[in-house]
């Protein structure tokens, strides 16, 4: 398969990093409740570009940017709608739903999203890719689930920075994956098909000749 210039990771992976270095930006554009509840709408799409530390942006952009080279670099498709979609979706859910976030920020939502729709990108695949896509799909379900059940108190330290994850943030970060995947993807299934189409030349019906 031809490798192909991850231009959608590139793009989101460099935006993060040029905010950082610009506090203005940052006070400009996180996610702030008070805020957008007084017009400025802007900040559900672009708090995820915002971090608090230095290791925050590190780790977030990190895994949005491994997951996002994996899945451009691969050839797979609509990428760059979930690079656009999944923000939106977060943003909205945050505001709609947890009343008691005043501010947000971080790739974590949107690095979710890429892990999801790689590994399910990976079910496509041959069975080496679709054994690693499960895995994947299993770890992160097992991960949101954790955080689900202890509260959302689940504090993550990046050097002297204490910041709560938000599990409604990774939740919906999966689930527009899922979306994005199962709706805008014609060859979503595919596995599946191939499977019913071996378990068919080999069933009683179908003797192989």
């Amino acid at each position: 398969m031809k490798t192909r210039l991850p231009v959608f990771t590139l793009v989101v992976a460099s935006a993060a990093v040029i905010i950082a270095a610009s506090p203005a930006l940052q006070a400009m554009l996180v996610y702030d409740r008070p805020a957008i509840l007084s017009g400025e709408f802007w900040r559900l799409f672009t708090g995820h570009w915002v971090h608090f530390s230095t290791r925050h942006l590190i780790y977030d952009t990190g895994a949005f940017a491994i997951a996002g080279w994996m899945i451009e670099s691969r050839g797979h498709k609509n990428f760059g709608w979930l690079c656009l979609v999944s923000p939106l979706l977060i943003g909205i859910s945050l505001l709609l739903f947890t009343p008691n976030l005043a501010r947000f920020g971080g790739l974590s939502g949107m690095a979710t999203a890429a892990v999801t729709y790689s590994a399910l990108a990976g079910l496509d695949g041959e069975r080496r890719w679709r054994r690693i896509g499960m895995i994947v799909l299993c770890l992160t379900a097992g991960k949101i689930i954790f955080e689900f059940a202890c509260g959302g108190f689940v504090f993550v330290h990046f050097g002297d920075t204490q910041i709560n994850s938000v599990p409604l943030n990774h939740l919906m970060g999966a689930l527009s994956a899922c979306f994005i995947h199962f709706v805008m993807n014609p060859t979503a299934h595919a596995w599946a098909r191939r499977d019913q189409a071996s378990s068919a030349v080999f069933s009683p019906a179908n003797p192989s000749k």
